[in-house]
């Protein structure tokens, strides 16, 4: 030991690799046309395949023959199918959603020995924020076979608060309303034919307490990918996530107006 209070946590992954012959696809160089296809997966401590939730996206590196060689998968299981004649090794890079933590890239052996098989690897974070940790850990949640009442269990803490009395929204900015994209990175789209309002803090706040554990999850992430020095945001509790509605600025508040209006049904809120 060095001394120090250094936080490590260590997580499993498991790459997984399905491949058969095709059929109806002709031979190349007298060897069989195979398809094959690489998932991966988060592993619990029950052994368990969970979705790798801190993982943003994946790229995959192929053999230079492949057109591109290059592909991007950013939904879990980060799924890859392909068809080719010929085994190769292929560089698979994980990019995670907390843009602090370095990419990892993972050598896999793409080969036809079996028609299924699995590559374990161990990943290692050093003192991973509160907000990270909650993805690393999040597929230990419940039972696989009630989903709806362990996201009850274990959501995690959002607390979206004002610092400040207010009783009206006058000088709240404007924005539009209504169903938009919501994806973060579409924070400049327009959304068309909606109707300019104020701002509504306690109706945003209600909205942020209804969403469920994956959506709460989403919205730390929004809200770090775009926090600034004025914003008043506490995450040293882990497992809790405080912040002002008041401080977030016009944009951010438009872009968890937007997300939150998408997430849930108006009769519910």
């Amino acid at each position: 030991m060095d001394g120090t209070n250094q936080s490590i946590v260590e997580k499993k992954i498991v790459v997984i690799t399905d491949q058969e012959i095709s059929k109806h696809l002709k031979q190349t160089n007298n060897l069989p046309t195979r398809k094959w296809k690489v998932s991966i997966y988060a592993v619990d401590e029950l052994g368990e395949h969970r979705p790798l939730n801190y993982v943003e996206k994946v790229e995959y590196i192929l053999h230079p023959t492949f057109e591109p060689p290059k592909r991007v998968v950013r939904k879990p299981p980060f799924t890859l199918s392909e068809k080719g004649w010929g085994e190769f090794d292929m560089k698979i890079i994980l990019h995670y959603t907390d843009k602090s933590v370095p990419h990892v890239t993972l050598d896999h052996d793409l080969n036809f020995n079996k028609s299924h098989y699995e590559v374990s690897h161990r990943l290692t974070f050093m003192d991973p924020k509160p907000t990270f940790q909650l993805l690393l850990f999040h597929e230990k949640s419940g039972d696989t076979n009630s989903p709806k009442s362990s996201k009850k269990k274990s959501k995690p803490s959002l607390n979206a608060t004002s610092k400040r009395q207010k009783t009206d929204t006058s000088g709240s900015p404007d924005y539009e309303s209504g169903n938009s994209s919501r994806s973060p990175c579409s924070a400049n789209e327009s959304t068309n034919d909606k109707e300019n309002h104020k701002v509504d803090y306690q109706k945003l706040a209600r909205n942020l307490y209804a969403l469920d554990e994956d959506d709460i999850l989403e919205v730390i992430q929004i809200v770090n990918d775009n926090r600034s020095e004025e914003m008043y945001i506490n995450e040293d509790i882990e497992g809790e996530f405080h912040i002002d509605l008041y401080t977030l600025g016009e944009d951010l508040l438009k872009i968890l107006w937007d997300f939150t209006e998408s997430k849930l049904d108006p009769s519910t809120i």
